[in-house]
């Protein structure tokens, strides 16, 4: 919770000193054995602020790599973040002595401590390396289910396929619409906070007005899962939902508050209740597939446009089109074997550029690739001649929406896009944008409903029916009810997943829904409660 908010975390370490200044004198005090740890402690604290990150990025591998007890896994996990802290100690220890002014405790010569800092590195470059590096053309990591090694928005997106999956309906002859059952719109329902009806009076929701509808179904998901959604922390919702020729919705709650609140709420921020800004992560993916649809209806590009056209100095660029890096089947790494938490898009192509294995030929297989949507946006800078954030500018604005950029406040001195147009961030087209719920579901309900020609809406909810291709269509999913005709998924309604909430927006035109909860994953896997959530406010809406 604390690491969410700069406001939590100054909060804590101001607290955290404000103690130990206060009992100073008390811990000068300690002696003898617990003293001397003290003591170590304060003359090491750099070195364990720097190191013990390490720690914990080897430990999440160890653990992560293996099948142990959850417990269990816990205690190696400590084990390892010491072992790694220990030894950062022992090895820089000297250095951050004579940084202080004071004699060595560890009395280890400078040419040792070079020696097995070196080392150190060393193994901290291969271990990454091997944990990261592609396991061969054909390997299983290219079509595997399993949830290892993905980013949380791909764990999502798993997640999604799997539930399509379980509820395919093969050669149905009826029409794909999101079931008015899912508002039990025929049960008494509560109006809660939502400026509307008396609390406690029983209403026909089917017969209240679109706001009484929102409340009453997100108060029943709610109370139905209250005591699960607890234990990861859910604590807060800001959602927004817009309805074809009713407006924008903006839905509030926390669990101080006094209950659901449902407001009018206008794009861009301008209204009160249009909720917190939260990053978009992978639903920037569906923003870019919009951009390069918009890009083929001007007919700067076609979506079998080969890369080598755009970026020839890519590796196998001859071999892998446009479409195939949208839909995640080019055959390229996820992360070009980069630490996420260090990369930054020019990193992550220039090591592809390096590297240059794919991990199954274009078009055979399917792998959530960031370095994919970094390649595609780099081609699309080209054809169009401007950079990515403004063309995402452009749109959010034709759009009525406002969005903004994870390099906003960044103090990096140089841009971090490949061809340096001056973006300054670590996600860009893959995952860069952030906005307010209300100005996501007011961009992506213009992208389906009005934004691009029906045909481009065509293409890119062309929908795989390969289950191990996550049934993708360019950068969204399908939502389901779902059937297959012929080579094609269809689905009532496309979205998009990621870390800070998802979207969903039914294709029958009538109402966009985009949540934004303050916490939805437990562990590695999303909470499959909000996806119902999205059907029955997409429901409720009609």
């Amino acid at each position: 919770m604390v690491n969410r908010s700069w406001t939590l975390t100054a909060a804590v370490g101001v607290v955290g000193l404000g103690l130990a200044l206060a009992y100073r004198s008390r811990l000068a005090s300690v002696g003898g054995g617990w003293g001397r740890i003290v003591d170590l402690i304060g003359e090491r604290a750099l070195t364990i602020y720097l190191w013990q990150g390490f720690g914990l990025l080897a430990a999440a591998h160890l653990v992560r790599s293996s099948d142990l007890p959850s417990a269990f896994a816990d205690v190696v996990a400590l084990v390892v973040v010491g072992v790694t802290v220990g030894v950062a100690v022992f090895v820089f220890g000297p250095l951050e002595d004579r940084a202080g002014g004071r004699r060595s405790s560890l009395p280890v010569p400078p040419r040792a401590t070079v020696a097995l800092g070196a080392v150190i590195v060393l193994a901290l470059v291969g271990a990454s390396v091997a944990f990261t590096a592609p396991t061969g053309a054909n390997s299983d990591v290219a079509t595997s289910r399993s949830e290892s090694g993905l980013p949380l928005s791909g764990r999502a997106a798993l997640d999604r396929a799997e539930l399509v999956e379980e509820s395919l309906v093969t050669g149905a002859d009826d029409e794909v619409a999101i079931p008015e059952s899912a508002q039990v719109a025929s049960d008494p329902a509560k109006v809660g906070a939502s400026g509307k009806g008396e609390p406690g009076k029983s209403d026909e929701v089917g017969d209240l007005s679109v706001p009484e509808r929102l409340a009453v179904v997100t108060e029943r998901w709610l109370d139905t899962h209250a005591e699960d959604l607890a234990e990861i922390g859910f604590s807060s919702l800001s959602a927004a939902v817009v309805v074809e020729g009713a407006g924008a919705w903006s839905i509030e709650w926390n669990r101080s508050g006094a209950g659901v609140l449902v407001s009018p709420a206008a794009a861009g921020g301008s209204a009160p209740g249009t909720g917190r800004v939260f990053p978009w992560w992978s639903l920037t993916k569906a923003a870019t597939a919009t951009w390069l649809m918009r890009s083929v209806e001007a007919g700067l590009v076609r979506l079998d446009d080969p890369l080598s056209r755009w970026v020839p100095e890519s590796p196998r660029s001859a071999d892998m089109t446009l479409e195939q890096l949208a839909r995640h089947t080019a055959g390229l790494p996820r992360d070009a074997g980069l630490p996420f938490i260090v990369s930054t898009p020019a990193d992550d192509v220039g090591s592809w550029f390096d590297d240059g294995q794919l991990l199954f030929e274009p078009g055979t297989g399917f792998n959530y690739s960031r370095t994919g949507y970094h390649l595609l946006a780099l081609a699309l800078e080209r054809a169009e001649g401007r950079a990515w954030t403004d063309a995402m500018s452009d749109l959010a604005a034709q759009s009525g929406a406002v969005v903004r950029f994870d390099d906003e406040g960044s103090q990096l001195r140089e841009p971090t896009d490949p061809d340096r147009r001056g973006y300054r961030g670590g996600l860009w087209a893959s995952g860069g944008l952030r906005s307010t719920p209300v100005d996501a579901a007011q961009f992506f309900h213009w992208v389906g409903h009005g934004g691009l020609r029906s045909s481009s809406v065509d293409a890119i909810t062309a929908f795989s029916t390969d289950a191990d291709r996550w049934f993708y269509g360019l950068g969204v999913t399908p939502r389901c009810p779902c059937r297959v005709e012929g080579d094609r998924l269809q689905a009532a309604a496309f979205g998009a997943d990621g870390p800070g909430g998802s979207m969903a927006s039914r294709l029958d035109g009538v109402a966009t829904v985009v949540l934004a909860p303050d916490s939805w994953f437990e562990g590695d896997a999303p909470r499959r409660e909000f996806f119902d959530l999205e059907l029955q406010l997409l429901a409720a809406a009609a």
